[in-house]
């Protein structure tokens, strides 16, 4: 079992640093609490993964790119089910306005 645990680990690891290259070297990393208090500004959508390793919890990355041309990564590991539901609602290349979209979002999903 401990083997099994082992493997499902590295396995995520492998997986976010081969399929999301960039994230941490092109983006800055924002938390999505640190997204709430942002002023508000305009960003495109440039990838959005989520990824779901049954054992290890559902990984989400999203890329923006603002106005400003500042690259911005919001989620990581063990992401919760409304940053997972926000991150399967946006479309890649269209612009939202943040911290709005997210804020729309969590009224509109419930408590």
């Amino acid at each position: 079992m401990k083997r099994l645990c082992a493997v499902c680990l590295v396995s995520v690891v492998l997986a976010v640093g081969a399929l999301l290259p960039g994230c941490r070297e092109r983006y800055v990393e924002v938390s999505v609490e640190e997204l709430e208090q942002r002023r508000p500004f305009r960003a495109v959508v440039e990838r959005v993964y989520v990824e779901n390793f049954s054992k290890s919890g559902v990984v989400v990355f999203i890329g923006l790119k603002t106005e400003t041309g500042e690259r911005i990564c919001i989620g990581g590991v063990h992401a919760g089910d409304r940053l997972i539901g926000f991150a399967r609602k946006l479309e890649k290349g269209k612009t939202y306005e943040f911290p709005t979209a997210w804020l729309d979002y969590l009224q509109k999903s419930g408590p």
